[in-house]
């Protein structure tokens, strides 16, 4: 009890929390705090990319070789994800079924105008 109390009110719980709610409160702020120690060190870990890169840009213009070519800072921002790149078949597939939804959807509405128009007729 005196090691996990300190423990969870650094964590953020507080204290009516602890004492008066059910666990599974807690839980959720230990989770929270999970989360947020592991976007800090994914923060940290992009920072530290971006000044390594900067370091290589200058160090490596400076200390280079004559004729080498200069290393450049990147011009965009580093990718957070990795997004899958798609081979021309799939993106063809993926393509032809997002087209094969849409006129599914306006062929029903045409269908359904066209039965409601008959219905309204008679």
């Amino acid at each position: 009890m005196k090691r996990v109390l300190p423990e969870l009110l650094a964590m953020g719980v507080p204290y009516s929390v602890f004492w008066e709610d059910d666990s599974d409160m807690v839980n959720v702020y230990i989770e929270k705090a999970r989360l947020e120690r592991d976007e800090f060190n994914n923060r940290s870990w992009i920072q530290g990319m971006y000044t390594h890169q900067a370091l290589q840009s200058v160090l490596g213009t400076m200390f280079g070789k004559k004729n080498a070519k200069p290393v450049e800072y990147p011009q965009v921002p580093l990718p957070l994800y990795k997004q899958k790149q798609l081979t021309r078949e799939e993106n063809s597939r993926k393509l032809y079924n997002q087209f094969k939804a849409v006129t599914s959807q306006f062929n029903s509405k045409k269908v359904q105008e066209k039965n409601k128009k008959r219905f309204l007729k008679e």
